[in-house]
């Protein structure tokens, strides 16, 4: 159970670095606007976009996952 609690803590912790400054993260896809987070201590990354007043998470990925797996959600 520790693991997995150490993992929401460190989506937790990405999830507060985006709200705090959502313009700093990367821009993956320039199009849509999406913007990626990564996950300290964990090989994965946060996708998300800015819309308006809100941030949209669209996906906690693995590095391991291909681009194409998110790039679906987006359509």
């Amino acid at each position: 159970m520790r693991a997995a609690e150490n993992f929401l803590l460190a989506v937790s912790i990405a999830l507060a670095r985006i709200e705090a400054q959502p313009t700093a993260q990367v821009v993956v896809d320039a199009d849509a606007g999406a913007r990626r987070a990564l996950l300290r201590k964990y090989p994965h990354r946060v996708l998300y976009l800015i819309d308006g007043e809100r941030l949209v998470v669209f996906a906690v990925m693995s590095h391991h996952r291909n681009d194409p797996a998110w790039r679906e959600r987006l359509e």
